[in-house]
């Protein structure tokens, strides 16, 4: 079969795909953003594409992404980051995918932020997260992600901690991301924890 064919296999399997919502939430935010790109480009040229022709050149555009293998999605590349950060338990990594401007909870700074990082990761041996269900909301100044985030962990035993702090937990996040000389960085964020207890 020639590349020109699966070129074309894939993309029709990528539509079919998206209208039958068989997706995963980072394949979805990833075409997402490409029919963005698309969107605004036609906007700008003054051109008219319907809808198929727009879901078509989104979908060439998808497939050339995953082609070369890397995410094309700053959003999820700042998730990915954060993440890594996190499980290296490194509190200067994650904070530096914050804005020098961040906001958490109960007025939270980034250098309170990188603090609190520090002294809950020194706690633990080995920490594990998963994002679920993830959700972007893109605006004109900003862009806004909710997710689930699920914890797992060993506390250090040489410590006491053990016992003490809690080994898997769960969280639901919302975020709000804006670019910086152009890179995305969470400007605020608010989080609540959600009961994994099971259920009698």
């Amino acid at each position: 079969m020639s590349s020109g064919n699966c070129l074309q296999d894939l993309v029709l399997s990528l539509i079919h795909e998206r209208e039958l919502g068989t997706w995963e939430p980072m394949h979805y935010i990833l075409f997402h953003d490409v029919v963005h790109d698309y969107g605004s480009e036609s906007n700008q040229g003054g051109a008219s594409l319907t809808r198929r022709e727009l879901l078509v050149r989104a979908a060439l555009g998808f497939a050339g992404a995953l082609a070369c293998g890397t995410p094309r999605d700053p959003v999820l590349a700042l998730l990915d980051e954060l993440v890594a950060a996190a499980e290296a338990r490194d509190a200067a990594r994650f904070a530096a995918q914050l804005s020098p401007a961040f906001q958490g909870p109960a007025g939270m700074e980034r250098l309170e932020a990188e603090s609190a990082l520090r002294r809950y990761f020194a706690a633990y041996e080995s920490i594990g997260l998963d994002l679920y269900a993830v959700e972007t909301e893109r605006e004109q100044t900003a862009t806004r992600v909710r997710c689930r985030v699920e914890f797992s962990g060993q506390a250090r035993k040489a410590l006491g901690f053990e016992g003490l702090l809690p080994p898997s937990a769960a969280y639901r996040f919302d975020l709000e991301l804006t670019r910086e000389s152009g890179t995305f960085r969470v400007s605020r964020a608010a989080w609540e924890a959600l009961d994994v207890s099971p259920q009698p």
